[in-house]
């Protein structure tokens, strides 16, 4: 190959990274792990109760021109797993997630359940395969002792507006990738799944008077409710 044209060559490859790097600053680009940060873990093992409303709970949006059903329920669940497993001494799931029965003696059950789940508007944003996206996902969590008692309740909501690229797999595709739809909505997840840990050091006091762990730095967590009566 003449030198002249083995220079043109390394330019257009050239052009071509600088293009893609540039694209990648302007979009949400989801993250493929949790923040490999090693905090202290809380010394209290966790049951995860999963309401029916939440595990099954999906919503299709529209994506390259086509409807996508986003496995809600399931993509919150798996993250609060994951979150939980970083972050306490012990994590467990009741049927049908996982097969806990009963709550550990020095342990909490935790009650999750949907409140709201908002995914709109989807619009694109002037490029053909850039969509803006409001985020809405409102949670409850209701927190027990080993004996069924409940002791709080706290509310859980993340309120945020993101930018996704969601390409078509090709120009006569029948389907596009979802990786970020999907990973906005694990993103939320995993923020809410972050609050709700900067709550158990509140609860370990109160119910035990003992002293806690220090919260997580950032944002003060949620502040816990008396459960409702009844």
């Amino acid at each position: 190959m003449c030198p002249l044209l083995k220079n043109f060559f390394h330019y257009v490859i050239l052009v071509v990274v600088v293009s893609v790097f540039s694209a990648c600053d302007k979009i949400s680009v989801p993250r493929l792990a949790f923040d490999d940060k090693h905090e202290p873990r809380i010394p209290v093992t966790i049951t995860y109760a999963f309401a029916s409303n939440l595990l099954t709970y999906t919503q299709t949006v529209g994506g390259c021109g086509l409807p996508y059903t986003i496995p809600v329920g399931e993509i919150i669940s798996k993250t609060f797993l994951q979150v939980g497993q970083e972050r306490f001494m012990g994590v467990r799931a009741e049927p049908p997630v996982g097969e806990a029965q009963g709550v550990s003696p020095d342990g909490y059950r935790i009650v999750l359940s949907l409140e709201q789940f908002g995914f709109d508007p989807v619009t694109r944003s002037g490029q053909e395969d850039r969509y803006d996206v409001f985020v809405d996902l409102k949670l409850h969590a209701l927190y027990e002792d080993a004996n069924g008692t409940s002791l709080a309740q706290s509310p859980l909501t993340y309120h945020q507006k993101v930018r996704l690229w969601v390409p078509e797999l090709t120009s006569q595709s029948v389907s596009c990738h979802t990786d970020q739809i999907d990973g906005t909505v694990a993103d939320a997840a995993e923020t809410l799944a972050k609050q709700m840990t900067g709550v158990l050091p509140q609860l370990v006091q109160l119910n035990t008077g003992q002293q806690p762990v220090a919260p997580q730095p950032g944002s003060p967590p949620p502040a816990l409710q008396s459960p409702a009566a009844g």
